[in-house]
Order: structure tokens, then C-alpha cells, then sequence
């Protein structure tokens, strides 16, 4: 699973020298010019970021003039989501632009302005957020947030080292990395399912010797806890089933090495 995990969401030029700092540098700038800024109500809002004198430049690329982020906020009820509370991070993002060409390709936009996005969820009891509310959520998360602005500026320096793809590798990435769902522990760990087999084949069916659950990392793919769920039963499919502040429950479906398209639904 990690490997299809790292294959599907591989980086297509590897990573470019001076990505990490250029991506600290417009934190700091994001949380300096955030304490300049007024709010007005909830509404989105952009903040734009000159590229003088090569400041957010790396590598080869450094033929853009500006940056600009996008914060987006979203409502959500606590009372409907009791394990939340406060101003969370929902997402963040590269707004590329591209166009089909008559191959079914899609050629990137050339733009001199790079832009980025920020969604934040805030609860629905509080009317209107300020900028110190904004800052105190990226400062308490400034390592995933200095970490994703240097993964979404390798995206726009992919467009451009790359400025041609073909459709179905943006859906195949997509379908991986763009779902997120304000559930922490979904959203930051990834739950998998492992079963030993006594045979030497990686084909033909063995004597099921028994199924783990795991939990990793998302950004680091390390593995933080097993557990063993089965001695006997082949558990190979898992979905989230409902979660609270103490629990997280999944549904687990076992296959049975037959050809009977059946499977019992265990709840974990």
C-alpha cells in the first residue's frame, strides 16, 4: 500500500534546491502581513505577494512576479461536530491554470502570478473571525503549514517544468490528494489492513495465519501502531464507519478466498 501510495502520488521532477526556505520565508511574510490586516465579516479574501528581488524564487524557477493567497472559510456547526472546535484547516491548494489541447492534454496557463489557497472551516457560532484568530491557527500549525506551502509551490514548479500532462495522471492524483474531511484523524493517518499467508507465492492463495490493522503517517508514511485483529480471518477492505472524541470505528470486510462475490461486514 505504501508503495501504490508513493507511486500514485510521486513528484514528477523530484524536489528543487531552496523550495523549503522559499516556502518559510512566505509564512512569515502571510503571518506579518496577516497582523496588518482587518477582516470584514467572513468573507474571503486575498493577500498578494511581490517576488522582489527573487524572494520566494527557487531552483530554475523564478520567472513569476507575484504570489497570492487565497483564504476561503467555510461554516461548520459544533454542534453537529462535538470532537471540533475553533477555527480549523480545512485544505490548501495551487490554483493552476490549463486548457485541453486537441490531444486531450492539458497545457498549463503560463501566469506571473502564482497562486495558492488557504480553506479555513469556522463554526457557525462565531459571526466574525479576526485576524488574530487566523494567525493563532497557522501559528499552531506552522510545521503543516510551512510543509504545505512548499508542496503546493512544487506544484506550480511542476507546471512549469512540465507544462503539458496527460488528463487521466491529474485525475489519478486528484482522486488521492485532494479529498480531505476535517476529521483529524482521517486526515492526518492513514489506516490499513494487513493479512500473512503461509505460502511463497505472491499470487497463489495460502493458510491464512492472520490480519493486522495499522495506522502511519500521511506525510511521512511511518507506522505508529499495529494491532492484531484475527488469527484467522483474511481482512483486506476498510472504510470509516462514524468517529467521536475518543473513538474512531471502521467497517472491515474479510475475503473469504472463494469464488462467491459475498462478504461479511465486521464493524472494528
Amino acid at each position: 500500500m505504501r508503495d501504490l501510495i508513493k507511486r500514485i502520488l510521486k513528484e514528477e521532477v523530484g524536489v528543487p534546491s531552496g523550495i523549503a526556505d522559499s516556502a518559510k520565508r512566505l509564512y512569515l511574510d502571510l503571518i506579518t502581513r496577516l497582523k496588518r490586516k482587518t477582516i470584514t465579516g467572513n468573507s474571503n479574501f486575498n493577500l498578494l505577494f511581490k517576488n522582489k528581488d527573487g524572494k520566494y524564487s527557487f531552483s530554475d524557477f523564478k520567472n513569476f512576479e507575484n504570489i497570492k493567497i487565497e483564504f476561503e472559510f467555510e461554516g461548520y456547526d459544533i454542534a453537529e461536530n462535538p470532537s471540533h472546535s475553533g477555527v480549523l484547516i480545512m485544505g490548501m491548494g495551487h490554483q493552476g491554470e490549463a486548457q485541453l489541447n486537441d490531444l486531450f492534454d492539458l497545457v498549463n496557463v503560463t501566469n506571473n502570478t502564482t497562486t495558492l489557497s488557504i480553506t479555513l472551516a469556522i463554526p457557525t457560532s462565531i459571526p466574525e473571525i479576526t485576524n488574530k484568530d487566523i494567525i493563532k491557527t497557522l501559528m499552531d500549525n506552522q510545521v503543516m503549514i510551512v510543509s504545505s506551502l512548499a508542496h503546493e509551490l512544487k506544484h506550480a514548479y511542476d507546471g512549469y517544468k512540465k507544462p503539458t500532462e496527460k488528463l487521466k495522471n491529474r485525475a489519478s492524483y486528484s482522486a488521492y490528494s485532494s479529498v480531505r474531511t476535517g476529521i483529524h484523524e482521517v486526515d492526518e493517518f492513514i489506516y490499513f489492513l494487513a493479512t500473512a499467508e503461509d505460502t511463497i507465492s505472491t499470487y497463489e492463495d495460502g493458510e491464512v495465519l492472520g490480519s493486522i490493522i495499522g495506522k502511519m503517517k500521511s506525510d511521512t508514511f511511518e507506522i505508529i501502531d499495529t494491532q492484531i485483529i484475527s488469527n484467522t480471518q483474511k481482512f483486506e477492505g476498510i472504510t470509516l464507519y462514524e468517529n467521536n472524541d475518543k473513538e474512531i470505528h471502521f467497517l472491515l470486510c474479510e475475503d473469504n478466498d472463494t469464488e462467491i462475490l459475498e462478504s461479511k461486514i465486521y464493524n472494528k
